[in-house]
């Protein structure tokens, strides 16, 4: 399970990268059945852009629960700025990051899990 204090790290890894690239974004850290446990904009990004970053990770988490987490159907390839957390094989949730570019929003996402 993803503690609070472990999504806000993320959140503040990944908006800290987003400032290096330039970028405004959403973020969205949700546990392994898409409830968010953190979600967050940065300042000058729309209204509806945190609720579209959680969207995002809940329609992924849904593919997901579908195929049996992820173990033959990891969209995250071809979805740019969803990534699952895991430890070991075990999915404990998703981070979503919205609004850059896609390769931004991916190497957002990134650094989010480098804060792990």
């Amino acid at each position: 399970m993803i503690s609070l204090t472990a999504a806000q790290h993320m959140i503040a890894m990944a908006t800290a990268e987003a400032k290096s690239l330039n970028v405004i974004v959403a973020v969205a850290v949700c546990d392994a059945e898409g409830h968010a446990v953190a979600i967050a904009r940065m300042d000058g990004m729309g209204a509806f852009a945190a609720e579209s970053a959680w969207d995002q990770a809940v329609n992924y988490v849904a593919g997901l629960v579908d195929e049996g987490y992820g173990q033959e159907a990891d969209y995250s390839s071809i979805m740019k700025g969803l990534k699952m957390i895991k430890l070991g094989e075990v999915v404990e949730g998703i981070v979503s990051v919205f609004g850059a570019e896609p390769e931004q929003n991916d190497e957002i996402a990134l650094a989010a899990l480098a804060a792990l």
